[in-house]
């Protein structure tokens, strides 16, 4: 099985500590470092969470780093009403944030520095980090190896308006910008459209808590909110966990793409919508 250096961008979330875990728990990842953005909940809150998860799995060496607090040009709007106001389900885990004092920047460029066109950047969140790095540093990005983003939504409706995906909605100006890049290394975009097939049923839930190990109980109590908010909003028994698919796509390939030029609506009713052309 192929060996993958990562870094994972995140707005942890359910969907982003559950693609966490997986990380983790995948022995061909090797997770140099996790970064921060806001997103699903504030990028203080965001840090005290990928911390809870990373010491639940006892991975205190992995740095944590935050970045953008906020996006590139709209106000901020967080997703707690689908999370939860702590981001996991009202679960109030106790956690210090022990986010290192780098910046993304200098994290980013450090790690391609050591191991250039080596490592995977899975982006889960609002793309404003990335997008804060390409103007910081036009050509940084290009050193990774690939860009694998879950954002977006082409052809099925959007989970924060009929056209927008939440990530991009968020900060459609940093998806913008990120896309605009003439040099970027080879990128994959897992919009809603494959993301909403993932999902995780009340009989795989209840299989999960029926395992009565300490990992299956934490991922079973962070999924509670999740599973009651897509009863109430969409009428869906179980919960879909969009970002674990990236993950799960890079430890074995089982998604398919096509080569396409990509464009963001960043103002109005179609602020986020993802603009695909097919290119032959």
């Amino acid at each position: 099985m192929t060996h993958h250096k990562v870094i994972l961008d995140l707005d942890p979330g359910i969907d982003d500590s559950l693609a966490l875990i997986l990380a983790v728990m995948a022995t061909p990842f090797e997770i140099l470092g996790v970064s921060i953005v806001s997103g699903n909940v504030d990028s203080d809150q965001g840090a005290r969470n990928a911390t809870y998860v990373l010491d639940f799995l006892n991975q205190h060496q992995i740095p944590i780093i935050k970045g953008a607090d906020r996006p590139l040009v709209i106000p901020y709007q967080d997703a707690r009403d689908t999370h939860g106001q702590d981001g996991l389900s009202n679960q109030i885990f106790a956690s210090e944030d022990r986010s290192c004092d780098q910046d993304v920047l200098s994290f980013y460029r450090s790690a391609v520095d050591h191991f250039p066109q080596s490592i995977s950047l899975l982006a889960l969140g609002p793309l404003t980090n990335l997008a804060q790095v390409a103007q910081a540093d036009p050509g940084l990005l290009s050193r990774f190896k690939e860009i694998r983003i879950m954002g977006g939504v082409h052809t099925v409706q959007g989970n924060c308006s009929p056209v927008g995906e939440y990530n991009f909605w968020c900060d459609p100006h940093a998806a913008q910008l990120f896309f605009d890049q003439a040099d970027l290394p080879p990128t994959y975009l897992y919009t809603l459209d494959v993301t909403y097939s993932i999902l995780m049923t009340p009989n795989l839930r209840e299989y999960i808590h029926q395992l009565r190990r300490p990992l299956a109980q934490f991922v079973w109590t962070i999924t509670q909110f999740y599973v009651d908010f897509h009863w109430q909003a969409e009428r869906t028994l179980g919960c879909v966990i969009n970002d674990p698919l990236v993950v799960a796509d890079l430890l074995e390939p089982m998604v398919t793409f096509k080569p396409a030029h990509v464009t963001i609506q960043t103002q109005g009713d179609c602020r986020g919508q993802s603009c695909v052309t097919y290119q032959p």
